[in-house]
């Protein structure tokens, strides 16, 4: 069975740190770190970041943001 985009991209957030919280939306997976807002991943790995899901903003290129983090936070 394949991983889907959405499954890869909270792998890779899960290990540079980030966890799954729980959130009233069934669009997206929610993760966080304490020093940051909430990412929301959907499911073709979309990538919002904000407080709430109405609040957030899309990330236009979520390969170069996840490429971001992961320089940032390193592997945990």
């Amino acid at each position: 069975m394949r991983i889907t985009r959405q499954e890869a991209i909270v792998q890779e957030l899960e290990s540079i740190g980030f966890k799954q919280v729980p959130a009233r939306t069934r669009k997206y997976i929610v993760l966080k770190r304490p020093e940051t807002k909430n990412l929301y991943i959907g499911s073709k790995g979309a990538m919002r970041y904000g407080k709430t899901v109405g609040d957030s903003i899309s990330i236009a290129n979520p390969a170069a943001a996840l490429a971001a983090m992961k320089q940032t936070y390193g592997n945990h």
